[in-house]
């Protein structure tokens, strides 16, 4: 087993097994834990580790999408939804590693997570009180924001899927075109 920096790699959610293949243990189901995941991403840039970044980056993407948007918002929003979905996740990777770039040169940075369970959420934006009222299955969405000296961006929505969180984007086609 190797031994680096244990704590870094179990808040990034991974770890590495004697064959040196990464696995993901499981990331806590609470804001702290998406904003390990993000932290990591951000240490990961900072240090210019690309390799790193992108398997961060792409443990973000929605494992089998369509599936799990007909299973949160039923058989016709979740198709629409899935298939926004599949447009977004081609530019997620290098949209969200540029992403993390940028915010590594940022002094002061902090990471604001925000955990969304009711369309009424004073939280929520527009778009993701429309998705949370419009789920069949619900399930919290998780917003995050970016916040220092001189930047304020935010990154939504998450949802916890499959040990980990994944970045479901704002899903505009919650409501029929």
């Amino acid at each position: 087993m190797v031994r680096e920096c244990a704590l870094g790699l179990l808040v990034a959610g991974l770890v590495r097994v004697s064959t040196g293949a990464m696995m993901a243990p499981g990331v806590p189901e609470t804001p702290e834990g998406l904003k390990g995941q993000m932290s990591a991403a951000l240490a990961a840039a900072k240090a210019g580790d690309n390799e790193k970044l992108g398997q961060l980056v792409n443990g973000f993407i929605l494992p089998e999408p369509e599936a799990w948007f007909k299973d949160v918002f039923g058989d016709e929003t979740g198709a629409r939804l899935a298939e926004e979905y599949v447009e977004v996740a081609k530019r997620f990777p290098p949209d969200a590693t540029k992403f993390f770039g940028q915010m590594a040169s940022k002094e002061g940075l902090e990471i604001v997570v925000a955990k969304l369970d009711k369309a009424d959420d004073k939280e929520a934006r527009g778009l993701q009180r429309s998705a949370l009222g419009a789920m069949k299955k619900p399930v919290p969405l998780y917003d995050v924001r970016f916040v220092g000296k001189d930047v304020r961006q935010s990154v939504w929505s998450f949802v916890y899927h499959k040990a980990a969180f994944r970045f479901v984007g704002k899903m505009k086609r919650v409501e029929a075109d």
